[in-house]
């Protein structure tokens, strides 16, 4: 009996271990009020309650730092992103800081350099005032948050749905620093405008992809 109860404490045990492990690498939701930014472990369902300090892990890099330009600003819907370069110089008018320059950014560490960096991102955005047609987010790798020429993520692997936007991402340091060898093991993740109007985001949500990559 006495056995009995020690397997079956072990193997509870275990299951408690393997599903914390597995907690860890559920990804990050990343909300936007009228007041503040929060971060909580896991998305969907999963998502634990109580919001946590950065870095956290999204399958090969940490996310150490959300930075938002000086331009955007917070509503009862959530961040605002302004018009950059937008195709109708009446959007102008509707926004007195439309011009900025700097996309909202998620600055990032890779964990291991020599394996790929790959993400879903999820963005619940509301197209907001007046828009293009066919507008949509752009979502950018950088090697850092002000970087000038950014490579884009993936555009074949991009998916719009209404106010939900995904991005499946696969790439590597390397191809972000267009060398072999980068300097540095940091990198960011950008959204922008892409010139075709402005935004709320109310929360995003990156989970490692795909679920198993394998060994290179």
């Amino acid at each position: 009996m006495r056995a009995s109860r020690a397997v079956a404490i072990m193997l509870i045990l275990a299951a408690v271990v393997a599903g914390a492990a597995y907690a860890q690498d559920e990804g990050a939701t990343i909300t936007f009020t009228d007041t503040e930014t929060l971060i909580f472990q896991g998305t969907g369902e999963m998502r634990a309650e109580t919001p946590i300090p950065c870095p956290i892990v999204v399958g090969n890099f940490r996310i150490i730092e959300v930075r938002l330009p000086s331009e955007a600003n917070r509503d009862y819907v959530g961040l605002v992103i302004p018009f950059r370069g937008a195709l109708d110089e009446r959007m102008a008018d509707l926004d007195p800081r439309w011009g900025g320059a700097n996309p909202p950014a998620l600055v990032c560490e890779v964990i291991d350099p020599s394996r790929p960096i790959g993400f879903r991102l999820r963005a619940h955005a509301r197209a907001r005032e007046v828009h293009s047609p066919g507008t949509w987010l752009e979502l950018n790798l950088g090697r850092g948050p002000r970087d000038s020429a950014p490579i884009p993520a993936t555009v074949q692997n991009r998916r719009i749905n209404g106010d939900m936007h995904r991005w499946y991402v696969l790439s590597s340091i390397e191809e972000i620093y267009r060398r072999q060898d980068p300097e540095r093991d940091r990198f960011a993740i950008m959204l922008d405008t892409g010139g075709r109007g402005s935004w709320w985001i109310k929360w995003l949500e990156l989970k490692s992809w795909p679920t198993v990559i394998g060994e290179g």
